[in-house]
């Protein structure tokens, strides 16, 4: 399975969209000093914030391209609160 996921900071609550299998690996990375080289690095440490679980990568791919459009903090809070709205990218994706 694959996952769309929202990390937040604790230093600043920013958030970061990505997409990954390995959910527990992929936070390591984000909140490693020594292995980050990305953007995540200046804002350690993370917490997941969201994370919804598909079928493949070409599905989470598009998910995680139409959050990022989005470009709202509020978009991302009602995803975290209405499940529905998930599903509902489930189903325009899939």
């Amino acid at each position: 399975m694959h996952y769309v996921y929202v990390i937040q900071s604790s230093q600043d609550h920013s958030y970061y969209i990505g997409h990954k299998t390995d959910l527990a690996e992929r936070l390591k990375y984000h909140n490693s000093v020594q292995k980050n080289i990305g953007v995540t690095r200046r804002k350690i440490s993370w917490s997941y914030f969201y994370v919804l679980e598909v079928e493949n990568s070409t599905i989470a791919s598009k998910m995680e391209k139409h959050i990022k459009r989005m470009k709202s903090r509020e978009y991302l809070k009602n995803l975290a609160k209405y499940p529905e709205m998930g599903e509902k990218l489930i189903k325009k994706y899939s």
